[in-house]
């Protein structure tokens, strides 16, 4: 009965050594895949067939998330380049978002399917004329993108402010590493460098926090007959906790639409003054007020 107690213990330690070995060797892959990515000539499609095939049936969830958002990474860092780079880092942002991501993996998924969609649905309907419809409905879906981000970020937040990042203390110590002194020299270390790590963290999530904010004030700045669709779905994603916030991101809508309303009243008096001294006549096309 011991013999049997002791091979099933051996096995789970094996399994478990196996793992880790498998996990580690899977981080380093993706790293190395990661950046030859960086290079601006990489063959992007060749790497992306490269991560895949590291998904196994056998592949832990953990996993799975590493590999798809190493592929938004490499497809997203140099600046989501064409309509087809962009497709691809929504498509697996989305895809990494499925699985267990740790924080700061989850916002950039966030943040870089954000900047996708924009690229892919938003941009188009601004130009050459604005399509409203078509601009409505791939506002909100890039506002529920953006929202979620957030709250991912205020659940994580324990400071609004960016806070100054400490130094670490050096020290020198030649003595046993079993003795007493030792033991409290490390423990100070240790935790001057969790310090350090947690408020660098804390940085990323203040600053990030502000940029998912403006993202969600800039899709509404214009169009000022849908700022109840934008307080709804904010409510509606961060309630009950988070209702200062929704009321911050309203209060800076009202700012960013003051400040369009007096950037088009001056253009417009400069628009008539212009055509008032006839300035304007001397340039090609016609000059129109601004809405």
């Amino acid at each position: 009965m011991m013999r049997l107690f002791y091979f099933v213990i051996f096995c789970s330690l094996n399994m478990v050594i196996n793992l880790n070995a498998e996990e580690n060797k899977l981080v380093s892959d993706l790293q190395a895949i990661r950046k030859q990515g960086g290079n601006p000539n990489a063959n992007r499609g060749a790497l992306e067939k490269k991560s895949l095939e590291l998904l196994k049936p056998e592949t832990a969830p953990e996993g799975r998330g590493r590999i798809y958002s190493t592929i938004v990474y490499f497809y997203s860092e140099n600046g989501g380049g064409s309509s087809s780079e962009a497709t691809k880092s929504a498509k697996y942002a989305e895809e990494a978002l499925k699985y267990p991501l740790d924080v700061p993996t989850t916002i950039d998924m966030y943040a870089y399917w954000g900047d996708a969609v924009n690229k892919l649905l938003v941009k188009p309907t601004l130009t050459p004329v604005l399509k409203e419809k078509e601009f409505s409905a791939a506002r909100v879906k890039l506002l529920d993108i953006y929202l979620a981000g957030l709250k991912v970020i205020l659940d994580s937040q324990t400071s609004n402010a960016i806070q100054e990042v400490p130094a670490i203390d050096k020290y020198d110590y030649s003595g046993s590493t079993a003795t007493k002194a030792y033991k409290e020299i490390i423990a100070v270390h240790d935790k001057q460098v969790a310090e350090r790590k947690n408020i660098k963290f804390q940085n990323r999530l203040v600053s990030a926090r502000e940029k998912f904010i403006n993202q969600c004030v800039d899709l509404y700045r214009v169009s000022v007959d849908n700022d109840a669709e934008l307080r709804t779905k904010a409510r509606s994603v961060l309630a009950p906790n988070y209702d200062k916030v929704t009321e911050e991101i309203m209060d800076r809508l009202s700012q960013q639409v003051s400040m369009h309303k007096e950037k088009s009243e001056a253009g417009n008096k400069m628009i008539d003054k212009m055509r008032q001294d006839g300035s304007f006549s001397r340039k090609k096309g016609k000059a129109k007020k601004i809405e």
